[in-house]
């Protein structure tokens, strides 16, 4: 598995940046069906689930990361927070110390 020039596996950016969740979804299974490793964390610790909770809310794309890609909802980032966490977060406006 790859690193971008900031230290995050390339599906990080397709979770972050999609347009919506179902959008990131399509992406995050191509990047799955090449072998990626979606439950790699980033150079902060978060990892794919984490951000499309923060940035898209809850949907299908986190039962598919939790039940298909691999990727454990009880895995928490470098500020101790997981998925969950992140998913109350979403909609909320990001702070100064947010791992994002």
């Amino acid at each position: 598995d790859t690193r971008t020039s900031e230290g995050d596996p390339p599906p990080m950016l397709c979770a972050y940046a999609s347009p919506s969740g179902g959008d990131a979804l399509q992406c995050l299974r191509l990047f799955e069906a090449a072998g990626a490793n979606l439950a790699l964390g980033g150079k902060k610790g978060m990892n794919v689930a984490m951000l499309l909770a923060r940035y898209h809310g809850d949907g299908l794309w986190l039962k598919w990361c939790f039940s298909k890609a691999g990727v454990d909802p009880r895995a928490a980032c470098v500020r101790h927070r997981t998925a969950q966490d992140y998913l109350a977060l979403h909609g909320k406006e990001e702070s100064d110390d947010e791992d994002a």
